[in-house]
């Protein structure tokens, strides 16, 4: 992948978003995250378009968003890459808080005709990253996932950006990975020191296994704090 040669031919997106200027509560810094960083980007061989990736985990509670945000803040800081992270997980949304904005409006309400993509992705305090939240809690969050209007989205937004990294949901329990995989180029599993178990994460891969997701790695978070 050439991403450099992708970011000159770019025209950048001049249009207007809301510019929040808030730095996500940091837990890590962003150069722990660039050795993952580097490894996923090069793990996908893409000549034209973002990278689209996925970041999931087994269960809920083993860091998948701060890891997404801390990712974020790695391409787009350290390699200097246009980044777009969207919150994907509309039960248990939480990116907004990490970047304290509004949940609303975000991804549901861009969908759903409700804003315009300006009112729906909004700026952060790191050049070049930005974040679509959510959004309204909708009643079926897969319909969301198959929907015709997300693929051609997606197809929009990677003619803007290097990098869309999309939050979504753990895989035991639930099917949206699953539904989301056909438009991400592959999926990146956060695993916590201390937290999650290998019977769990091995069912975890097994299912992402079994519904065709292409798995890029695993990354083990927490490593420093449980020594």
């Amino acid at each position: 992948m050439t991403r450099k040669n992708k970011r000159s031919g770019r025209q950048p997106d001049r249009r207007p978003a809301k510019d929040t200027r808030q730095r996500p509560r940091e837990i890590v810094t962003p150069d722990r995250y660039a050795t993952a960083a580097f490894q996923l980007n090069n793990l996908i061989e893409k000549d034209e378009g973002a990278s689209v990736i996925g970041i999931t985990s087994a269960e809920h509670n083993e860091g998948k968003t701060e890891s997404v945000v801390m990712l974020g803040f790695a391409f787009a800081s350290i390699f200097e890459y246009r980044v777009l992270i969207i919150d994907g997980d509309f039960r248990f949304s939480g990116l907004h808080q990490h970047f304290q904005i509004g949940k609303a409006p975000g991804l549901t309400d861009l969908l759903s005709n409700r804003v315009s993509f300006e009112n729906a992705i909004s700026r952060t305090s790191i050049e070049k990253l930005y974040v679509i939240p959510s959004g309204t809690t909708v009643s079926n969050p897969l319909s969301i996932l198959v929907s015709k209007r997300l693929k051609s989205l997606i197809r929009h937004l990677s003619s803007q950006f290097d990098v869309i990294l999309f939050d979504t949901p753990p895989v035991l329990g639930y099917q949206d990975i699953s539904l989301l995989s056909p438009l991400l180029d592959g999926v990146a599993v956060i695993a916590k020191a201390g937290q999650s178990t290998l019977p769990k994460l091995g069912s975890a891969l097994s299912a992402l296994n079994v519904a065709s997701v292409n798995v890029l790695g695993i990354i083990l978070t927490d490593v420093e704090r449980k020594r």
